[in-house]
């Protein structure tokens, strides 16, 4: 009801807002029959309980398809508003016509107290009338909407059952809730598979009820220009250059002795490139093998560490398989020709970190902790360890973590170590040459796994080297000593068939529980090396060249031309191993259980 204001005329008349709580309902469907409308939100029965002034923030549940009750339905949110309902009363069609222009009497007439059908109420239709019976239309206030309905949840698949017999048996015994009829529900307990077999859909078959937010957007790194012959181009300002990297398999013939023919000439490179190129080139005149991790802890700044992904393959060629997996060798240095270049085989691990939590909290709480940034998060896969940031790179014991000691702390920055670089005393006994308890190097190089080494050698190297990381991980020292570990040394350097496996013992006196735990595990690593290279060599049969016979060789599909972008190596290693997931250890990193797709091609 409008009235003039007291203090004197106004241009917008006042109403009064009556005490009426109105429940605002946002129906997701274009609402033509009132009566369905209401049947899709469970009848007046469920509108009367939302209406409940006790139960405000009662959820509305709407049926899309209120005649299947096995439909899944969409319930709605309560909330809170401060609208005002309006009632608009404009003036109601006659129906009645006459010649446009004309004076002639209206004709066909509506009677008096006929309503205007639905169909005829459109939002478009009522603006029009407005528009036309501008001042002629009233305007009455119905009451304050202070909660309102809304329905944002994403409805489920809908799955027929109408061709379904037992969907429909069950419609008509279990659902009218009736005793009579529930006893005649049976199941059909009659065995074997038959043709056009019932399959019953689940309850939901989505759980997804809000939509994802995908937040779509142009990449802020792709730029457009224009190329030299005048089209219009888009580039990938921070894509990652790829550097053609000699990454060659155990079994290639012949090493690489210059880099690949693609590579861009040093010269184009800028001043960084330049000198950690010659960096490495004194550090493979010292020695002709290397861990990515040693060249990065030998390079004194952060642009060099940097630039060795770029340098590498202007210096050296890397084995993406076998006994010396990514290992860096010199160009034209073949480890595979003599026992003397045993030391330069790799060892790589599987590391179990503890829980992101315990992590953590180590850190906190070391105030000397080597890894206080990172550059990979910690997200708990067991492969995802922290990766120390080349700008926090200050602690000088970092410098020395490619290399084993056995001692605490355990340097988390990589997994593979080179047996040159292996310090601890009791591996050191073993692996070490020029030490007078070193088992002697096989008479031919086994390039699938064990390389110059016997298998129980590396067995016993892995499984001491192994336990020592657990315990240190988990923040203890009290591992075995030396002299208790001592009797593990008198073992065989190699074994040919599970039967001499089975004969690995330790002599009786003085001997500990430590050894014998150990012992086992031995035998363990060395049965699934005997296991895996009987496997490897029935599957290569055949290889070409000094280390193969017949006149196949082996061609990795994945690697066409043996030309990849150096991310092969100790740098990249944790997001390979994400990708290996399931893979096992094996004597020098060679895994057979990737399930490479392997094709044999004649030359």
């Amino acid at each position: 009801m409008s009235h003039e204001h007291a203090g004197g005329e106004r241009t917008a008349p006042w109403y009064v807002v009556p005490p009426q709580d109105v429940v605002s309902v946002e129906h997701p469907c274009v609402v033509r029959n009132i009566d369905k409308a209401i049947d899709t939100l469970q009848g007046h029965a469920a509108i009367s309980e939302m209406l409940d002034a006790s139960n405000r923030d009662s959820p509305l549940t709407l049926m899309l398809n209120p005649e299947d009750v096995m439909s899944r339905p969409i319930r709605s949110t309560s909330k809170q508003t401060n609208n005002i309902l309006l009632k608009v009363t404009v003036l109601r069609r006659t129906g009645r016509r006459r010649k446009r222009g004309s004076q002639d009497p209206f004709v066909d007439s509506h009677e008096d107290g006929e309503v205007t059908p639905l169909s005829l109420l459109d939002a478009r239709g009522l603006l029009q009338r407005l528009r036309e019976d501008a001042g002629c239309y009233q305007v009455d206030v119905v009451g304050q909407v202070n909660r309102t309905h809304v329905f944002r949840g994403l409805p489920d698949f809908a799955y027929s059952t109408t061709s379904s017999p037992f969907i429909q048996k069950f419609r008509e015994t279990i659902l009218p809730f009736e005793y009579e009829k529930l006893k005649k529900f049976e199941f059909d307990l009659s065995k074997g598979a038959t043709s056009n077999v019932d399959i019953i859909p689940p309850p939901a078959l989505s759980n997804n009820d809000v939509a994802f937010q995908y937040l779509y957007r142009q990449n802020p790194t792709v730029k457009r220009s224009i190329d030299p012959s005048g089209q219009v181009t888009t580039a990938n300002t921070q894509r990652i250059v790829k550097i053609p990297t000699h990454l060659v398999s155990y079994d290639i013939s012949a090493v690489p002795t210059e880099p690949q023919p693609n590579c861009p000439p040093l010269s184009d490179q800028d001043p960084t490139v330049h000198d950690t190129v010659a960096a490495l080139r004194a550090l493979f005149n010292e020695r002709p093998a290397w861990t990515r991790r040693a060249l990065r802890n030998k390079l004194p700044t952060p642009e060099r560490k940097y630039a060795l992904r770029i340098a590498i393959p202007y210096v050296g060629y890397l084995f993406r398989s076998g006994p010396w997996r990514d290992g860096i060798f010199k160009f034209g240095f073949d480890p595979r020709i003599s026992p003397d270049y045993r030391i330069y085989q790799t060892l790589m691990f599987r590391l179990f970190p503890v829980s992101t939590e315990t992590e953590g909290r180590e850190q906190e709480n070391d105030s000397n902790a080597q890894f206080t940034t990172t550059t990979t998060p910690l997200s708990g896969r067991r492969h995802t360890l922290p990766r120390l940031s080349f700008e926090n790179n200050t602690d000088p014991t970092l410098a020395r973590s490619h290399i084993w000691t056995g001692e605490p702390p355990l340097s988390k920055d990589g997994k593979t170590w080179m047996i040159v670089d292996i310090e601890d005393p009791i591996l050191a006994r073993l692996l070490d040459p020029s030490s007078p308890d070193a088992h002697p190097p096989r008479e031919k190089c086994d390039i699938y796994s064990c390389g110059w080494y016997g298998n129980v050698t590396l067995s016993i190297v892995r499984t001491i080297m192994r336990m020592k990381m657990t315990m240190m991980m988990e923040g203890r020292t009290d591992w075995p000593s030396e002299q208790e570990l001592l009797p593990l040394l008198s073992l065989p350097s190699h074994v040919d068939s599970e039967e001499d496996l089975n004969k690995l013992t330790l002599a009786k006196d003085g001997l500990g529980p430590v050894p014998s735990h150990l012992l086992t595990e031995i035998r363990a690593v060395a049965r699934n090396v005997l296991w895996k290279m009987d496997k490897m060599r029935e599957r290569f049969r055949g290889a070409a060249g000094p280390f193969g016979r017949g006149e196949k060789r082996v061609r990795w599909d994945d690697q066409p031309d043996e030309d990849e972008d150096d991310r092969g190596g100790e740098e990249h290693e944790q997001d390979r191993d994400d990708d290996e997931d399931d893979d096992d250890e094996v004597m020098g990193g060679y895994d057979e259980a990737e399930d490479v797709d392997i094709a044999f091609q004649k030359e």
